[in-house]
């Protein structure tokens, strides 16, 4: 199943990041697409696919807070709590 869903994206503008550590947790996941990220970014977003109510409009905001604020971490809210826990 991997392999089709590879399959399905070559061609398009991403990098597909192997995680030999995946058995250890998807924190493992998190940290081997970072070791990956090249030096000219500004700034990566992270999202699982598993959250159908990150929405167009979060991942909007979220954009435009770090464009006005160049956090290090930006942590969205609902209802004033904070979405994702902030003790990274």
């Amino acid at each position: 199943m991997i392999n089709k869903g590879i399959e399905e994206l070559s061609g398009k503008p991403i990098t597909i990041i192997r995680n030999p550590e995946y058995k250890s947790g998807m924190l493992s996941s998190v940290r081997a697409g970072i070791r990956d990220i090249p030096q000219e970014y500004d700034a990566i977003l992270i999202a699982f696919g598993d959250q159908p109510s990150i929405t167009t409009k979060l991942i909007d905001s979220m954009v435009q807070s770090f464009s006005v604020t160049y956090k290090k971490i930006i942590v969205p809210k609902y209802n004033s709590k904070h979405i994702f826990s902030v003790n990274i």
